[in-house]
């Protein structure tokens, strides 16, 4: 049997690093990219791992916020047949404005929800703490973005087959996790998002947007947001929001949103009881079935959706109904 290959607390360039190497894993191949903190000069490479960067995290936020930009600067032509992943040690990693714009097939992971912890903060349009290129995947951190710039996003897959998992997004002002328009085959599995403004957003055109096992809570506006011509699934997931007279769920024109197995909450929703604002498109699809539902008043589901067939235990009760617009609890 082959024994695991393991490094423990080398000390390298003023960073400690826990490294351990398992056969037949997309790790385990032949070189360590080290990048130095403030006072050294020197990348050096160690016979271990092969397209792996690891950054450490002994310096402060700033130095390890540079160290990440610095280890974008190392990757060399990622590509289907040259995957790239960076690899964060415990600590703190301030960004700034820049954020973090990972290439297409270069992935970028953390140390545990809470024990990698990114921030970020922009105040120019459209910002975004980590930007996902496409054939990304991005796990095991914490993302604490205060940014303030209008359409802007913690988390932002601009290009497809993006997976998001066991991370936590915090925002002040911004959504959690924004798809970008004409995204495709973005997976987010056990993601906890408390968003300032939205939790997800499609922003449209988005096929084949799945969530699962995460939670999504927003405090100011709509929890999920569907645009147009997008299809999401959402599935054992909690769903809260408690934002003052604002719908929990958003859908525009020709899109479809299927929630299933989950929880959906609120304080307060809109003036006009809509659980769903749809009511400016008759072509929307909602599909919800063996969902809670939890919301303090009486609820109905919206005007506009063409369908809505739920099987649902609104405030407890268990109903079983069609759902057609403007049906209410």
């Amino acid at each position: 049997m082959i024994k695991p290959q393991c490094f423990q607390r080398t000390i390298l360039l003023a960073n400690l690093f826990l490294i351990c190497s398992l056969p037949n894993t997309v790790l385990a191949q032949n070189k360590v990219v080290v990048i130095p903190m403030a006072g050294d000069s020197v990348v050096q490479e160690i016979d271990t791992f092969d397209r792996t960067i690891i950054v450490g995290g002994s310096g402060s936020a700033a130095e390890n916020g540079q160290a990440v930009l610095t280890a974008l600067d190392q990757i060399s032509s990622p590509s289907t047949s040259n995957r790239w992943v960076i690899w964060l040690e415990p600590g703190q990693f301030d960004v700034g404005s820049a954020g973090i714009i990972l290439p297409d097939y270069v992935s970028l992971r953390g140390s545990g929800m809470g024990v990698s912890i990114v921030y970020s903060a922009g105040t120019a349009s459209h910002h975004r703490a980590i930007d996902l290129a496409g054939n990304n995947t991005l796990s095991d951190l914490t993302i604490e973005d205060s940014s303030s710039g209008s359409s802007s996003g913690a988390v932002v897959p601009s290009g497809d087959n993006v997976i998001i998992q066991n991370i936590q997004v915090l925002t002040d002002d911004e959504d959690g996790i924004r798809i970008h328009n004409d995204t495709e085959n973005v997976l987010v599995n056990n993601a906890i998002v408390n968003a300032g403004d939205r939790a997800l957003s499609a922003q449209g055109s988005n096929n084949d947007i799945m969530v699962r096992n995460s939670a999504l809570a927003s405090n100011t506006d709509n929890t999920v947001n569907v645009g147009t011509n997008s299809v999401v699934l959402i599935e054992s997931s909690t769903i809260d929001n408690t934002s003052t007279n604002k719908p929990v769920l958003n859908i525009f024109n020709d899109s479809e949103l299927t929630i299933r197995h989950s929880s959906i909450s609120a304080t307060s929703i809109d003036t006009s009881g809509d659980l769903v604002n749809n009511a400016t498109t008759s072509t929307s699809v909602l599909l919800m079935y063996h969902n809670h539902i939890n919301v303090s008043t009486s609820f109905d589901f919206g005007a506009g959706a063409s369908l809505c067939y739920a099987i649902t235990t609104p405030k407890g009760f268990l109903a079983d109904s069609y759902c057609f617009p403007g049906m209410s609890s």
